[in-house]
C-alpha cells in the first residue's frame, strides 16, 4: 500500500508542477502567470513523496534504485525547508523541480497516462475468460529488472477450479495466451508478466494490507 500511496502522491504533484497556464485575455502574459504558479509551489511539499520506500522498488536495477532514492531525498531536503505560510524561493523551486523531474524520469514506467490505463483495461475486458474459473483480474504497471516498461497481471481464479490438474496443464496456459494476444492487439507496448492467485489468496492479501 505504501508504494501505491507514494505513486499517487507523485502523480498528483506532477500534475501541479507540469500544469501550464493558457489565457486569451489581452495584457496577461502566460509565461509570467506560469512563473507565479511555480513560485506558489503547491507541489513543493513533503507530502508529494509520502510513502516512499526504496524497498518497494526491488525490481529495479540497484543503480537505478540508488538514483531514485537520491532524488527523493534531494527533493525532500528542499521541501522541508519551505515554510508552510510562505512561498518557496526561486532557488528552492529550481532545486526541487530538478530533483522531481529526475525522479519522474525513473518513475515514468510506473505513471501511465489515463489513455494507457484505459487501453489496458479495455484489452483485459475484451477477453472471454472461462466461466466459473476466472473470477476477476488486477494489474500493476512499472519497470522490470531491465528497466523496461512492464505490466504485472494477476488472474484471480476460483479455489476449486485451481485444484484441478487440468487448470495448470491447460487452462492457465490458454488464459495466458489470450491475455498476451489481447494486449498485443490493443497496442500495449509493456511486456506482460502473468500470475495466478486463488480467490482466498487474494482475500488474504487484502486483509493483510488493512
Amino acid at each position: 500500500m505504501a508504494k501505491l500511496e507514494f505513486l499517487q502522491n507523485v502523480r498528483a504533484a506532477r500534475n501541479l508542477l507540469l500544469h501550464r497556464v493558457e489565457t486569451d485575455q489581452p495584457g496577461l502574459d502566460p509565461k509570467k502567470l506560469e512563473t507565479q504558479l511555480a513560485r506558489a509551489a503547491i507541489w513543493l511539499t513533503p507530502a508529494s513523496v509520502r510513502g516512499f520506500s526504496v524497498r518497494d522498488f526491488a525490481e529495479l536495477p540497484p543503480a537505478t534504485r540508488d538514483v531514485l532514492k537520491q532524488n527523493v531525498e534531494r527533493f525532500l531536503r528542499v521541501a522541508e525547508q519551505v515554510p508552510p505560510t510562505k512561498p518557496a524561493t526561486g532557488s528552492q523551486v529550481k532545486e526541487a523541480a530538478a530533483a522531481f523531474r529526475a525522479m519522474l524520469k525513473t518513475l515514468e514506467p510506473y505513471l501511465p497516462t489515463d489513455d494507457e490505463t484505459q487501453q489496458i483495461r479495455k484489452a483485459l475486458r475484451s477477453i472471454s475468460f472461462p466461466k466459473n474459473v476466472v473470477l476477476t483480474w488486477t494489474f500493476e504497471v512499472g519497470a522490470d529488472s531491465t528497466g523496461d516498461p512492464a505490466i504485472w497481471i494477476w488472474v484471480i481464479v476460483d479455489d476449486q477450479a485451481a485444484k484441478h490438474e487440468e487448470f495448470f496443464t491447460k487452462t492457465a496456459r490458454e488464459v495466458e495466451g489470450e491475455i498476451r494476444a489481447a494486449l498485443s492487439a490493443a497496442g500495449v507496448a509493456r511486456w506482460p508478466y502473468i500470475h495466478f492467485r486463488t480467490g482466498s489468496e487474494q482475500r488474504a492479501l487484502k486483509d493483510a494490507r488493512l
